[in-house]
């Protein structure tokens, strides 16, 4: 809890409670945890507010972390990444949103539950079904073993059991889930951190003259016209223009000159047309002598 600034969540800290997220926890389960706990956070506080005796805690901004806004289509399954890691992004996107999501013989598949089956890696690339059971789901290779895949919704049908989904639709032992699947009109453009990070740290922490970078992606069912223009606090700082079929992924680089906040900007023009743009808050700390 802390107070409200023109700053990203910047304010002084009146209070602050952790909760425990559990394997077994969805993003919705952890809100819960997190209503309950905010609740009785103003529990305590509330007489202090009222009586002026709050002593709120200066935030470390040099610490603070930035991450892009996500959207929808960010949700795509890497199943190159370890059994853990793909759990991990299953759980963090369900209700109450969009969902992870796969696609299959042109159909985009959500997906919301799935449990690790196996830490054994088989001889199958990523994205392999290498078993359907019946009344259990359908097992999917990974980068470092299988996942059980539970409870999926395909476009345009009812959530339903994974098994289920498998024999209606006649996915089998060796069907193959990618973006390769998805159906022509699909498009995908969105930023990462660049290759060799960690798949969650965008570099936006940086001391002054350090060099960060994002690696910046485009997936397409058919071939596309795609420009991409990187801006750093409104100066341009990286153009890109193709005939994109598949994925294409390039990377752009930034130094800021100045001390503080600062914004990267990409956009995306595919067709000739504002597809996506996207936002990275950088914080820039002066050198230690």
């Amino acid at each position: 809890m802390f107070y409200y600034t023109t700053g990203v969540d910047a304010g002084d800290v009146i209070e602050q409670r952790s909760v425990p997220v559990e394997p077994r926890d969805t993003v919705g389960t952890v809100f819960d945890r997190l209503a309950v706990a905010a609740c009785e956070l103003l529990d305590v506080v509330r007489e202090p507010l009222e009586q002026g005796a709050i002593e709120a805690m200066p935030q470390d901004l040099s610490k603070a972390t930035y991450r892009p806004r996500r959207q929808p289509q960010d949700g795509l399954v890497d199943w190159s990444m370890s059994c853990e890691e793909i759990s991990d992004w299953i759980r963090a996107q369900t209700h109450p949103y969009p969902g992870a999501y796969t696609f299959h013989r042109g159909t985009k598949l959500r997906i919301w539950e799935c449990e690790v089956f196996s830490e054994s890696a088989t001889t199958q690339n990523p994205g392999t079904v290498v078993n359907v059971s019946s009344g259990s789901g359908f097992d999917v290779e990974t980068g470092d073993g299988v996942v059980r895949v539970v409870r999926v919704t395909p476009d345009g049908d009812p959530s339903q059991w994974a098994d289920e989904y498998a024999e209606s639709s006649g996915l089998t032992q060796g069907t193959v889930l990618s973006a390769a699947e998805a159906p022509p009109e699909w498009i995908q453009t969105g930023i990462r951190p660049a290759r060799g990070h960690n798949s969650a740290a965008f570099e936006t922490n940086l001391t002054l003259g350090e060099q960060g970078s994002v690696d910046v992606l485009t997936r397409t069912g058919r071939p596309r016209t795609v420009g991409v223009v990187a801006e750093l606090d409104g100066e341009r700082i990286f153009g890109d223009h193709r005939e994109v079929t598949g994925e294409h992924c390039c990377n752009v680089e930034y130094t800021p000159s100045t001390s503080g906040t600062h914004t990267l900007k990409v956009l995306f023009d595919v067709d000739d047309e504002v597809r996506d743009v996207r936002y990275l808050k950088l914080f820039v700390t002066e050198r230690a002598d």
